[in-house]
């Protein structure tokens, strides 16, 4: 008697996917006769009575050389299936990533950048400064903001720059002034400082960049402008990465106009990694410190003083902490233990969706498409694996929309580049390009997830890692007809192979755009109406 078949949900869609149900029936006379349901009675009797699921597939020479044991499944097509098709032995490059990352080297430390020692040739000193402020802040310092991030967002592209500079166009708008800095050299992680040195940072006022200055010239002229106008300026945080200790405590002093904001664009205030990355492969969500669990990690012997030094700066600072979304809210609320005296949740954007539908395609292959950074914590190696492994199937055909080159030749590259002056580039260019789905397979908890939103408002279909954070909440509100999530790697890979992911192609979605907030703008500048 045949053992009843056990095989998961996804490992019968592949079988049937490489099942020719005509074949089988025209060449098995004996089962057409018998009425009973062809795949059925080759999972359950077939494929050990040495039967062909298609034309092409012999299974004989395979089971002969591949003999069951006790352990084994009886059927030789599932043990073809689980050690030749989805075995890890297919994707060697996943394999050699892990190992990679398990076996990094030493943990990150805190290194001086190449160059500390230089001076700038643009250093601006304390007479310069109060010239640029005296000509740019025209509403007096009262109506200003010193916002901090880890990047110079004139000249880098990213979602967080992204965010600064739709913030800083909306105080201008409202002739507020904008005063922006980020490290010249950006460290690891949050340390102290050795005494009277100071730190060196990328000056921009009003959306120009103006030059180098230390953090004391800049407190000070900020203070003596102060003293002049009666009003202080307010402190907006979007990125702590690089800054010290000092620096950030130097600037909060002479920042009073507003209790100072602190933004969880990512988890770096609870980790050197802001990914919670253990290793580099899986999502932490932040134990203790001083755990196993932590230590385990290539980044915990550093967390412990990168968390002591946070936890300082928040007890000082005790800061309105602002998140893009609740998932994120919860988690940093959960694992944080940090001080502060208020939270607020400001979605960065919001689908407005409602334009027709794009016309109907005639049959071509499904164009599946990956949008943005080709960074491995963002997917980019799932989706590389997804399309290698499919590469030959005529059903497909794989796209990478994003800034600069992948070098990877089984995609098509589209060139897309989103920035405050074009800020629907990449809704434009997935709608222009007929993209049919989109996999965002990101590793890590996302936050927010720009693409997610501009993937959604060009009316293709999304497909996402069921632990990707607020991703996973955006599809969900956006309907099953827009978005689904998947638990595995395997269950991705599944769905294309067996050929179901056709079924999601649609022309019937409705378009639309992403709406961006004006970040702190809104929040602040109503609070200083009412103050």
């Amino acid at each position: 008697m045949t053992e009843p078949i056990q095989a998961s949900a996804w490992e019968l869609d592949i079988a049937k996917s490489l099942f020719d149900e005509a074949y089988y029936l025209r060449v098995n006379e004996d089962v057409r006769k018998a009425g009973v349901d062809a795949f059925s009675h080759f999972m359950s009797h077939g494929a050990q009575e040495g039967r062909k699921p298609n034309d092409a597939m012999d299974l004989r020479p395979y089971a002969a050389a591949n003999p069951s044991s006790t352990a084994d499944c009886s059927n030789p097509f599932l043990r073809y299936l689980r050690k030749d098709i989805l075995s890890e032995a297919k994707f060697p490059a996943f394999n050699e990533e892990i190992e990679a990352a398990l076996h990094s080297s030493a943990p990150s430390t805190h290194r001086k950048a190449d160059g500390d020692n230089e001076i700038p040739n643009d250093l601006i000193e304390a007479e310069q400064l109060s010239q640029l402020l005296a000509f740019h802040l025209r509403s007096g310092i009262g109506k200003c903001v010193v916002a901090l991030s880890h990047t110079h967002y004139l000249s880098e592209t990213g979602g967080v720059e992204n965010v600064v500079a739709t913030e800083s166009s909306a105080f201008l708008r409202e002739g507020w002034g904008y005063i922006h800095v980020s490290p010249l050299r950006r460290t690891s992680y949050l340390v102290d400082r050795p005494d009277g040195e100071a730190s060196l940072l990328v000056l921009a006022i009003n959306g120009k960049r103006v030059g180098t200055i230390s953090d004391v010239v800049l407190a000070a002229g900020l203070r003596e402008a102060s003293r002049h106008s009666g009003g202080s300026p307010c402190l907006v945080i979007h990125h702590l990465l690089g800054f010290d200790v000092q620096c950030i405590l130097i600037l909060a002093a002479v920042c009073g106009g507003a209790a100072p904001i602190i933004w969880i664009h990512d988890f770096y205030t609870l980790c050197v990694d802001p990914f919670l990355l253990r290793n580099d492969v899986e999502f932490c969500r932040a134990p203790d410190p001083s755990s196993n669990a932590c230590m385990v990690c290539s980044k915990g012997t550093v967390r412990e003083l990168h968390a002591k030094s946070m936890r300082r700066l928040f007890k000082t600072l005790r800061p309105h902490v602002l998140t893009p979304s609740r998932s994120t809210m919860d988690v940093w609320l959960e694992r944080g233990n940090l001080s502060h005296r208020k939270t607020s949740i400001v979605p960065l954007a919001h689908l407005a969706l409602g334009e027709a539908p794009r016309s109907a395609v005639s049959r071509r292959p499904l164009r599946v498409a990956y949008l943005g950074s080709t960074a491995a914590v963002k997917g980019w190696p799932v989706f590389q694996r997804l399309a290698a492994f499919l590469g030959g199937d005529a059903r497909y055909a794989f796209y990478r929309l994003g800034h600069g080159q992948s070098g990877d030749g089984g995609v098509t590259e589209v060139p897309v580049r989103v920035t405050p002056d074009d800020p629907g580039a990449m809704v434009r260019a997935v709608a222009d390009n007929e993209i049919d789905l989109v996999v965002n397979w990101s590793k890590c908890f996302e936050t927010f997830s720009f693409v997610t939103y501009e993937a959604l408002a060009s009316g293709a279909f999304v497909i996402a890692r069921q632990g990707s954070g607020n991703i996973r909440s955006v599809i969900a509100n956006a309907g099953s007809n827009r978005g689904m999530t998947l638990r595995t790697e395997t269950e991705l890979f599944a769905l294309f192979l067996s050929g179901k992911a056709l079924s999601l192609q649609s022309g019937s979605r409705t378009r639309g755009q992403v709406v961006r907030t004006d970040a702190t703008a809104s929040f602040l500048i109503g609070h200083h109406a009412r103050a």
